[in-house]
């Protein structure tokens, strides 16, 4: 598989990726591919929020990449 992967990145980058391996984690739901739950993000932007008292946070906006994620 890894060979698979590398000789399709070479030619197709990030979307030989997505199509071999994120599309796979999607379908068996895997927690990882939400990568902002895993670095933080969340909770970052509570305490920005706390701070500044905004509700709005670049983190974990529309425009972040999660956003962009879910999008596809």
């Amino acid at each position: 598989m890894s060979e698979l992967l590398a000789r399709r990145f070479s030619k197709e980058k990030i979307f030989a990726f997505h199509d071999m391996i994120q599309r796979e984690e999607r379908k068996e739901k895997v927690d990882q591919l939400r990568h902002q739950k895993w670095s933080g993000a969340q909770l970052v932007d509570k305490e920005g929020q706390l701070i500044t008292r905004s509700t709005t946070t670049s983190a974990m906006s529309k425009d972040c990449t999660e956003g962009q994620f879910n999008k596809a």
